[in-house]
């Protein structure tokens, strides 16, 4: 996913106008802006991804708003994220 997401990428046509549509278009948006960050040609471009992305799960498994499985979800996530960072 990390090396392989394209910004044109489009969903299939059964998740058009669903509430998956509308979370694509801001992950969509969201990486557009961080790529300008991004450096394209460094070693640790992935971890530049993941670093952020665990940071987030982390945090969110700590706030009041998520529900049971929200949080099991970000404690997957950081998880599984924190095991792919080889920096």
């Amino acid at each position: 996913m990390y090396d392989h997401f394209d910004a044109s990428d489009e969903l299939p046509a059964k998740l058009i106008g669903t509430q998956f549509d509308s979370a694509w278009q801001v992950i969509k948006k969201i990486r557009a802006m961080a790529g300008q960050y991004i450096n394209k040609d460094a070693p640790y471009r992935k971890e530049q991804w993941l670093l952020p992305q665990l940071r987030y799960a982390v945090h969110t498994i700590g706030f009041d708003e998520p529900n049971k499985w929200q949080r099991v979800w970000a404690l997957y996530t950081a998880t599984v994220v924190s095991g792919e960072i080889t920096c």
